[in-house]
């Protein structure tokens, strides 16, 4: 049974192997054919934090430059699925733009980031090709690179806003964020990180919201958010928590809420008499919530997992305050934001 076991395995990865070779053959047909406008429009869009569908760019292939032979090849080393999650990227760390013609790579998804993109495989216009590390010594790198990779960003992402709930008269303000490392290698470019505030509901049961932060891309900077994560009315204690992760996933919002929810839910409070309950009581349940959401995404053998950065725990309404987080990644300074009535 080993036997079969590990030979089946050995075909996959031979599969896999294949097929990452056609991937990069299909880069190498970008690059060899696709004129300055590509460039310009990749680079104008992830200026504006944005990414470049590989299909928006197969749909104007002449516009791009892109001829039916390359295009073809482009296709075959796809699945439909992959196809539509393409997107192309400007990676430029150390400004050289204009100062040296871009080279290109091919970014698969990978299981572990650290381990599986040392080596990267990049390729100029004239086919020539040469080896950097993804993960270290980007000072290194002499020419920008526009990649051709999954698209990281959450798909149907809701953002919370006052006028979602009329109630709420109170909320959580996140009005600063800032991590000391944001899981993220040099080459995938910026991150993509969201959080997850769990708490008790009205029902006594646990929940979870998903809250994504589309401007926190890189470590080490101070973003100003002044963004509202929790609604307090809706929360039946006065405490929440709030966890950090870097979305590397194919999961979509829908997918990851569903996850989140239903490993918060088996936390049940509702037997429990509110008024015989002592505060570090609920505290305790409350951690217990951080931990299900933290253990919630299941994790796959040949395709990325987003990865946990930080916990918040015991945020506090009255007092919420700056806070770090559990393991020192994550800083945060926060409000609670109440709306008034204008007397005008």
């Amino acid at each position: 049974m080993k036997k079969i076991t590990v030979g089946i395995m050995l075909a996959a990865l031979s599969v896999a192997c294949g097929r990452h070779t056609e991937q990069k053959s299909a880069v190498q047909s970008i690059a060899s054919t696709a004129n300055d406008k590509l460039i310009a429009d990749v680079d104008a869009a992830t200026r504006a934090n944005d990414e470049l569908k590989l299909s928006e760019v197969i749909a104007k292939k002449d516009y791009y430059g892109l001829s039916d032979k390359e295009v073809k090849i482009i296709r075959e080393a796809f699945t439909a699925e992959e196809y539509n999650r393409l997107v192309l990227k400007f990676v430029d760390p150390n400004n050289k733009r204009g100062l040296a013609s871009p080279q290109w790579a091919f970014i698969p998804d990978v299981s572990d980031d650290s381990g599986e993109l040392k080596e990267v495989e990049v390729v100029d216009k004239q086919g020539r090709k040469d080896l950097v590390d993804g993960t270290d010594n980007v000072e290194a790198l002499a020419f920008p690179l526009i990649t051709l990779g999954f698209s990281e960003k959450i798909e149907g992402a809701i953002k919370l806003r006052l006028a979602d709930d009329p109630a709420a008269d109170g909320g959580l303000m996140l009005n600063s964020l800032e991590f000391s490392d944001d899981h993220e290698p040099w080459i995938k470019g910026g991150a993509e990180v969201y959080g997850v505030v769990s708490f008790i509901g009205k029902d006594g049961k646990g929940t979870s919201e998903l809250v994504e932060f589309p401007s926190v891309d890189y470590d080490g900077e101070r973003y100003d958010l002044r963004q509202i994560v929790h609604f307090w009315p809706k929360n039946r204690y006065q405490i929440a928590n709030i966890a950090f992760f870097e979305h590397d996933s194919g999961h979509n919002y829908a997918d990851l809420t569903k996850i989140f929810i239903t490993a918060a839910t088996s936390i049940v409070t509702s037997i429990i008499d509110p008024t015989q309950t002592t505060t570090i009581a609920i505290a305790g349940i409350v951690g217990q919530l951080a931990g299900k959401i933290v253990d919630a995404l299941p994790a796959g053998t040949f395709t990325d997992d987003d990865d946990y950065m930080d916990t918040i725990n015991t945020i506090e309404k009255y007092a919420p305050g700056v806070r770090s987080g559990v393991s020192g990644n994550a800083r945060v300074e926060m409000s609670l934001y109440q709306v008034k009535i204008n007397d005008e």
